[in-house]
């Protein structure tokens, strides 16, 4: 939680130096690179979404060895998660 919280803080520190370093020499840049590196992010964060909570089920149990039992959970899609 605290690297998820730090987030913000983190972004907001680097995207002021980011977009500073272009303000004296090519104003411009400083709103152009900003803007490449959060839709850059957007799209690899979009790349590792998981579309449905199935999906996690599955590599769950792909990564485990076969001799193990593994406690499962399954998602309803109304109430949430059921045991």
């Amino acid at each position: 939680m605290g690297l998820w919280n730090s987030h913000t803080s983190v972004g907001n520190i680097l995207g002021s130096l980011i977009a500073g370093y272009w303000v004296s020499s090519n104003w411009g840049m400083s709103f152009i690179v900003p803007g490449i590196i959060i839709a850059v992010m957007g799209v690899v964060c979009f790349f590792f979404l998981i579309e449905h909570p199935n999906d996690l089920k599955s590599m769950y149990a792909q990564n485990t060895s076969p001799g193990k039992r593994v406690p499962t959970k399954s998602w309803n899609g109304v109430n949430g998660w059921t045991h």
